[in-house]
């Protein structure tokens, strides 16, 4: 068994969001997605991010896809937390900073390293079911902008993590 990074989402939020945000943190590009209606209407989605099944039913894959390579995590929907859903990527400092981004953006929880004494190094308030799962109106494009202007994360942000990782080679954009 390996040190992992533990995040914690609120149950809020929808894979598929997170799916995007995880790629825009990444460096992947987000872009307006037009529905396929009069009203003009039009969701933030990022390409080579997906969200796969695995073979354990409580839990898909996101992968996204890059130039550099592929990286994936597990997020899990069911666990012992009922307040989360939980990905448990390794120890690295891509994770944790991608960990941070992500709570940044929804509210969570980060524990950098699992296997030591701290449980939680990073913390948000859960954002509410208006700001993270609207269905429509104007929270929906507000949410929707929001993941538009997701940024990517820095080298810096990467160099920050990388104190805190149990494992020390992962540490670039992808």
């Amino acid at each position: 068994m390996g040190v992992n990074t533990e995040i914690k989402l609120p149950h809020n939020v929808r894979v598929s969001d997170v799916a995007d945000v995880m790629g825009a943190l990444a460096g992947l590009k987000p872009k307006k997605s037009m529905f396929n209606d009069a009203k003009g209407g039009w969701s933030t989605k990022v390409d080579g991010v997906a969200v796969e099944p695995s073979p354990i039913p409580e839990m898909v894959s996101i992968v996204f896809r890059t130039d550099s390579g592929n990286r994936h995590v597990y997020y899990h929907f069911e666990t012992d937390d009922p307040d989360y859903v939980v990905l448990n990527p390794p120890s690295t400092a891509f994770w944790i900073a991608i960990g941070v981004g992500l709570v940044k953006f929804f509210g969570g929880k980060v524990d950098y390293v699992d296997s030591d004494l701290v449980s939680v190094d990073f913390e948000r308030k859960p954002k509410s079911n208006f700001q993270n799962r609207p269905s429509d109106g104007e929270k929906w494009y507000d949410l929707q902008t929001r993941m538009l202007n997701v940024k990517p994360l820095t080298q810096k942000d990467f160099d920050e993590a990388e104190e805190f990782a149990a494992y020390k080679k992962d540490r670039g954009l992808c």
